[in-house]
């Protein structure tokens, strides 16, 4: 709800505007977006000229007096928003307009991670950023309380669109997680397997890196070994067994990948601090 109670959907919105369509010098309380999708408008924040054309975006903090005025038929889309949740307070206006005085001590600024001023770029992204639009408008205006709570998840997104300035991961550390993630797919093949003899490590060389390059790079990525992975899978699965079934530790040690019953006993209490039995009954 907005702060006086009217609908939400009432400042979230888009506009068709014919040249010459002018909107009021005004003040608003919390933060606006503004998406131009086609058209050309100019805004004036605080004296200073914005030039907007079509796929970018202006977001006007609190405070600030602004107005618009459309060039060039155009479309612009809306949303009044805060940078972190904030309870409705019914004594909060929605905007004020000149000459009016504003209330300046009812300003939800935004936090201080968040650039002052005002924010405005090009829209990288247009198609993903007009649908993420598109769809906070529909949650918005939908009469469910969980809508509203899931919009709150689509903002964000299309917050993290518009400014990230760094869409990309650097590419070397890309190529580290894209092996570390290889590494892991066949370590799951490994651990899910009942044979006790399959070699890790000529295994992994496959993939045209050394072992012990590859072992650090997951470690990096994952916080252990390769050989300690795939243990972990092993004594998850045993842990189901020793739950789920009245199987003996040996037919469970082998189930697992483990001949010796005895060395699957003192590698499942490392892992656990229990020894199987104890799991078992506990």
């Amino acid at each position: 709800m907005a702060p006086d109670g009217s609908p939400i959907k009432s400042l979230c919105g888009m506009l068709d505007t014919p040249a010459g369509w002018v909107e009021p010098n005004r003040v608003i309380y919390d933060h606006e977006l503004v998406l131009f999708e086609a058209g050309h408008y100019q805004l004036e924040v605080d004296g200073q000229s914005y030039d907007c054309q079509p796929s970018s975006y202006i977001i006007i903090p609190p405070g600030h007096w602004h107005t618009s005025t459309c060039l060039e038929t155009g479309v612009r889309h809306y949303a009044h928003f805060d940078w972190q949740f904030a309870n409705p307070r019914s004594d909060t206006p929605v905007m004020t307009f000149s000459p009016a005085r504003p209330k300046s001590r009812r300003y939800r600024n935004a936090p201080e991670f968040v650039p002052a001023g005002v924010l405005a770029g090009s829209v990288r992204s247009p198609l993903v950023c007009f649908e993420l639009m598109s769809r906070l408008r529909l949650m918005l205006s939908s009469d469910q309380s969980h809508e509203h709570l899931a919009a709150r998840g689509v903002l964000l997104e299309l917050l993290v669109r518009l400014l990230d300035s760094q869409q990309h991961l650097p590419v070397a550390q890309h190529r580290k997680e894209s092996l570390a993630y290889q590494v892991r797919n066949l370590l799951d093949e490994v651990g899910t397997q009942q044979a006790a003899d399959i070699a890790i490590r000529p295994l992994l060389t496959s993939l045209g890196h050394t072992y012990e390059h590859l072992a650090r790079i997951f470690r990096q990525q994952y916080g252990l070994t390769p050989i300690d992975y795939v243990q972990s899978i092993r004594v998850e699965r045993a842990r189901h067994l020793l739950r789920h079934t009245d199987d003996k530790l040996a037919v469970i040690a082998q189930a697992v990948g483990y001949r010796d019953a005895i060395y699957f006993s003192r590698l499942f209490k490392r892992y656990t601090g229990q020894t199987p039995g104890s799991y078992r009954k506990g």
